[in-house]
């Protein structure tokens, strides 16, 4: 009997240092900051309410994954590890859920595009390239000759002049700056037909005659993008970024995003491209929009865009 109580008294024992090991020993106090009111679920485990900014509770040691939830952000995964006694610290951060908003007004950007002319100087017999809005006709360049026909796009900082020819035509472009101009020599700009300059007047976006696709032009360069022109519209942000909202099918691998020639008829993807990368990224998808907007407005961080459809306008948080 005495031997029967030893062995039932150690279980007895064993039990109680089991529970005070691992409900009040073997454990670590987590703290999570953040911005509040926010949600911190253990996965197949408990939820924890956290209503403000440093949230605190307590989990046995180990390793865990944390579903994280706040109204009107996305909800992530977080893969944390608490160690015994020790007050584990970890920052988290949510990104909103984009959402499309219906508008009054559009605001107020910059000019994206400014128009120029050419015109004859009587007295140099030069021809200059004036903005058509400047009563004064300053010369932003002069040429010593007329240039037949020309296609002229420009904004503030820069403007592009081509002649019309089947061969590479007279084509220049001007920095409105420094007044320097030099000229294109690359055949692909041949039959330009339409285009946006960056705000920093250093890449210019284009279409052509005789072609579907979207080409880029900077540092003397043209590179033809596969982005189909007649399916996309395009803008560029103020961090010289070309954002694009295409109907074209996309393909993500890791972090490298590619367009192909399958069509998403009823859903707008919307791309920022980075010429100096020459990578794009997805911004978001617009389900069950067939139809292309007619305006395209973006803010310098590309996380307000604001759209116009059918007279309709919209502002989307990114």
């Amino acid at each position: 009997m005495i031997f029967f109580a030893a062995i039932l008294g150690l279980i007895i024992l064993g039990a109680v240092a089991y529970f005070v090991w691992g409900n009040y020993i073997n454990k670590g106090t987590v703290t999570l900051a953040g911005p509040a009111p926010f949600t911190a679920t253990v996965f197949e485990g408990s939820d924890f309410s956290c209503d403000s900014s440093p949230c605190t509770f307590e989990l046995k040691a180990g390793n865990y994954n944390l579903i994280l939830e706040k109204d009107g952000f996305k909800s992530y995964l977080q893969e944390i590890t608490v160690l015994r006694g020790q007050e584990n610290n970890f920052n988290i951060s949510f990104s909103k859920v984009p959402q499309l908003t219906e508008i009054e007004d559009l605001p107020s950007f910059p000019a994206s595009s400014i128009k120029y002319i050419l015109i004859k100087d009587e007295q140099t017999n030069l021809y200059k390239l004036v903005e058509e809005a400047d009563d004064q006709q300053r010369a932003v360049a002069t040429f010593p000759k007329a240039i037949k026909n020309p296609t002229i796009l420009g904004n503030n900082n820069a403007v592009l002049v081509a002649g019309k020819s089947t061969t590479l035509p007279e084509t220049y472009l001007i920095n409105t700056t420094l007044k320097e101009k030099t000229s294109i020599t690359d055949s692909e700009i041949i039959g330009i037909k339409d285009g946006l300059f960056s705000q920093d007047g250093k890449h210019l976006a284009f279409t052509k005659i005789g072609s579907d696709k979207l080409y880029l032009l900077t540092n003397n360069q043209v590179t033809e993008l596969d982005v189909f022109a007649s399916v996309s519209t395009y803008s560029w942000s103020g961090s010289n970024n070309l954002v694009i909202i295409t109907k074209q099918a996309t393909v993500t691998t890791g972090s490298n995003v590619t367009l192909n020639e399958t069509l998403n008829e009823n859903n707008l993807t919307i791309l920022s491209y980075d010429p100096a990368q020459n990578t794009y990224k997805k911004l978001h998808v617009i389900p069950d929009q067939p139809i292309l907007p007619t305006k395209l407005l973006v803010s310098g961080n590309e996380k307000q865009i604001f759209l116009e459809f059918e007279q309709l306008l919209f502002e989307l948080n990114l």
